[in-house]
């Protein structure tokens, strides 16, 4: 019984480090092509749609459970097409899970729930135990001052989270791992920012700007918004 214990244990510590890896490497990789992105000259449209950050995050991750990481891909290869032989293509194409979108014609049906409802069973059905999904809170735009660690703890009276969002995950048994504050950082001229937000900014300072999860850090001497 002890060894087993043990051995359930080590299992489960090595299983929380990878979550830990991941979610480190995604959010400085995101962060850092994010600030030279303007520099590369490739539209932020596709920088984003490239998911790099969270796909480097699933190469590091994999690096990191070598062991593991071959006999998924040893079952894969070898265990023809039942659900455990997914294991590995899961592994794989877990980048693929990142982002989920409703068509904005067909929201308010319920669909953003069924859609994690379906991933989740996706990754059931290929014996992977756990699906983890990065979530940005529906309403922190309404309160940029606030830290995303502040406000993803924030709960109603019931106990629920403040944000809709995240109840929606916590109704399917969901919980929060991390906070990733610097998973999706955009950088512009000033003009850039005046354009895209129909503002103006007059000197350097920080501002509150439409549909910003977070302030905007603006250095006029530096051209540059943040």
């Amino acid at each position: 019984m002890r060894a087993d214990f043990a051995g359930r244990t080590e299992r489960r510590g090595g299983v929380w480090c990878t979550v830990v890896v991941f979610s480190v490497v995604a959010s400085v990789a995101a962060g850092a092509l994010g600030a030279v992105q303007p520099a590369t000259g490739i539209p932020e449209e596709v920088v984003q749609l490239t998911q790099f950050g969270p796909a480097l995050a699933v190469g590091v991750a994999a690096l990191y459970q070598r062991r593991r990481t071959r006999e998924l891909l040893r079952g894969a290869a070898g265990a023809g097409s039942g659900p455990r032989s997914l294991g590995g293509a899961v592994l794989l194409g877990a980048a693929g899970l990142i982002r989920a979108i409703v068509t904005p014609s067909l929201k308010g049906r319920g669909l953003a729930g069924e859609t994690l409802k379906a991933l989740r069973q996706l990754a059931a059905d290929a014996g992977w135990p756990r699906v983890i999904a990065p979530v940005r809170p529906t309403l922190k735009a309404r309160y940029p001052l606030t830290s995303i660690e502040a406000f993803m703890r924030w709960t109603r009276q019931d106990g629920m989270a403040l944000d809709p969002w995240i109840r929606t995950h916590q109704r399917l048994g969901a919980r929060i791992l991390a906070a990733a504050p610097q998973s999706q950082t955009m950088t512009g001229t000033i003009a850039e920012w005046e354009r895209w937000t129909s503002m103006v900014f007059p000197e350097t300072d920080c501002y509150v700007i439409p549909e910003g999860l977070s302030l905007l850090q603006l250095d006029r001497s530096a051209d540059l918004g943040t």
